[in-house]
């Protein structure tokens, strides 16, 4: 039994001997063609690389990196306002909060419509924003189904035009978020750029798609762009192997050729050092989606990064300021 013993540990070391020597073999193959491959792809990358808009362009849409201010309102304030409404733009407008994201997408008809899948749930319409036309969606009350409904005047979905004519009279920095892909969505967006500049000047696009981007900021290199990055599954966390190296290859090389300005991450993948490495790479982080207030007191404070909020009333600079004049109305009172 002794023998025995002794010859199956002979036959495992032996074993273990042969395989790692097998991968060594195939380590020393494949390390040299995985170099030479990292290598093209980064000469490759410095000859198709889009350069970012100018510093004073993006001074005056994005601000000064010392602001304070770092909410940017989904949908104008889901929780408060009627998502993707006038009424919420200009309930923004009032409480000082300058960047709101909106969503978009085209309708069967060919129109940019300002609206997301969920308002046509809400009225019981079926089929995505694709499968409707502007005709049929425009017969909704946005309104209707908000919380807060007798606080509003009825509000109608609105395209993309009548949003462009809105910001002419507004101070609102709209991140516009593109729901399509496709290549019609693609030349829409081409054609609206091109013949209108306040496009570029007070819209920043955002899209899951680099290419979308890539394609139009070749076209026209002034426009700021936004990535939006999908909560990964559990393989693709930041945390493990293979989620930080898409990361990288994300993070440094396909967001320095297409230029983006912004880029979108969950906050569960986004932490302090997440933060600093899009930062490294000229891009500002924002984390989405964060509600409580104090969760942005400590994006605000502590991370100093932007976070993407569904409310307006739970902005701790809005709570400061109601408390402050809740003081100031109760001293009046014994004056």
């Amino acid at each position: 039994m002794f023998y025995t013993l002794i010859l199956y540990l002979f036959t495992f070391i032996s074993f273990s001997f042969n395989t790692i020597c097998l991968l060594c073999k195939i380590a020393s193959f494949g390390i040299p063609w995985f170099t030479l491959m990292i290598v093209f792809i980064c000469v490759t990358t410095r000859f198709i690389k889009l350069e970012k808009p100018e510093i004073k362009h993006l001074f005056n849409i994005v601000g000064d990196s010392t602001d304070l201010n770092l909410g940017i309102v989904n949908r104008g304030g889901t929780y408060d306002c009627p998502e993707n409404s006038f009424a919420a733009l200009k309930e923004c407008e009032i409480n000082g909060l300058q960047r709101v994201l909106l969503d978009a997408g085209l309708t069967k008809c060919g129109e940019i419509a300002i609206v997301h899948k969920i308002t046509l749930e809400k009225a019981n319409i079926p089929g995505n924003i694709s499968e409707n036309s502007l005709h049929k969606i425009r017969e909704i009350n946005i309104s209707q189904y908000h919380p807060f409904a007798t606080k509003y005047p009825d509000e109608t979905i609105f395209t993309l035009s009548d949003l462009l004519f809105f910001l002419k009279s507004s101070n609102i920095i709209v991140f516009l978020l593109i729901s399509d892909s496709s290549s019609t969505i693609f030349e829409k967006l081409e054609n609206i750029i091109a013949n209108n500049k306040l496009f570029a000047q007070r819209i920043i696009l955002t899209t899951r798609s680099p290419i979308i981007i890539y394609k139009l900021r070749r076209l026209h290199p002034e426009l700021i762009c936004a990535l939006w990055t999908k909560k990964p599954r559990n393989y693709l966390r930041s945390s493990t192997l293979i989620g930080s190296f898409v990361g990288a290859i994300v993070r440094n090389i396909i967001s320095p050729v297409i230029g983006i300005t912004f880029v979108f991450i969950n906050k569960e993948e986004l932490n302090l050092q997440m933060s600093l490495l899009w930062k490294n790479v000229g891009v500002k982080p924002v984390g989405y989606t964060v509600n409580s207030p104090n969760e942005k007191k400590y994006f605000q404070n502590s991370m100093k990064t932007h976070y993407l909020t569904d409310s307006i009333r739970s902005e701790p600079n809005l709570i400061i300021k109601k408390i402050m004049q809740k003081r100031r109305n109760h001293q009046g009172q014994y004056i």
